[in-house]
């Protein structure tokens, strides 16, 4: 249902605009520090529920892309991370938080665009990854 005072055709329309403000990037994978296409080459349309229209054609993860993905993930916790000490480590999840609450309007809007939840939602979800991500940084200060 619109807002109060917003028709439907209000509501597409803001989505619409916020499609292309917001979905001007080619769509790819980060695995091992790097964006890439998923191995297949596979693909698949997102589509924006509340329009219908497609948002983004996004790589198809694979098989061999989650392994490609557990294995670096591994290499960087055994050759990186474990060496850190607990500030650095504070200190990264505490950026990761901070660069969530810069981008949170973007990325607060691609998630209303992806699934359809209201704006307001997807804010109090962004608000929520920031506090896991800085609950985790001071329990990993606290080791």
């Amino acid at each position: 249902m619109p807002p109060t005072g917003a028709t439907e055709a209000d509501v597409l329309e803001r989505h619409e605009k916020a499609a292309r403000e917001y979905l001007n990037w080619e769509p790819q994978m980060y695995i091992d520090g790097n964006w890439v296409e998923a191995e297949s080459g596979d693909e698949f349309e997102t589509h924006d529920p509340t329009t219908g229209k497609a948002l983004a054609t996004v790589p198809a993860a694979g098989r061999e892309d989650v392994d490609m993905a557990v294995k670096a993930a591994s290499r960087a916790y055994e050759n990186t991370w474990s060496d850190f000490t607990a500030t650095e480590r504070r200190d990264i999840l505490n950026e990761i938080a901070d660069r969530i609450e810069d981008a949170e309007e973007r990325l607060a809007t691609i998630e209303t665009l992806n699934n359809g939840m209201p704006i307001t939602d997807a804010h109090w979800d962004m608000s929520r990854t920031c506090e896991q991500y800085r609950y985790f940084a001071g329990v990993a200060q606290a080791n």
